[in-house]
């Protein structure tokens, strides 16, 4: 899958982005998996410059857990040293609790 929202050229992107296809017992609510990494230098410093598609992700980093709503806004993530971000992009009404 091609990222898609990243902002700034792919060549000179301060991080690595995966994403990965979802179980197909989970493809009805959930677009794709991703994962970010990052390595900068200690004596510099980065930032990731994400327009995002207008839907729910989830992500896991470093013991935070994010629930992100629609955003419709440029949004700007300062990189420091190393790290990982894990995430889930639900479909439109994926992230709803079914039975509720």
């Amino acid at each position: 899958m091609a990222p898609r929202g990243l902002l700034g050229r792919r060549d000179v992107r301060p991080y690595r982005l995966w994403r990965y296809t979802p179980a197909d017992d989970l493809a009805w609510c959930v677009e794709h998996h991703w994962v970010v990494t990052w390595d900068i230098p200690a004596d510099a410093a980065a930032e990731s410059r994400v327009l995002p598609h207008p839907s729910v992700n989830i992500s896991f980093t470093a013991g935070r857990l994010n629930a992100t709503g629609v955003i419709s806004q440029v949004l700007t993530h300062p990189l420091r040293g190393s790290g990982w971000v894990y995430g889930i992009k639900f479909r439109p009404g994926g992230s709803a609790v079914p039975g509720l």
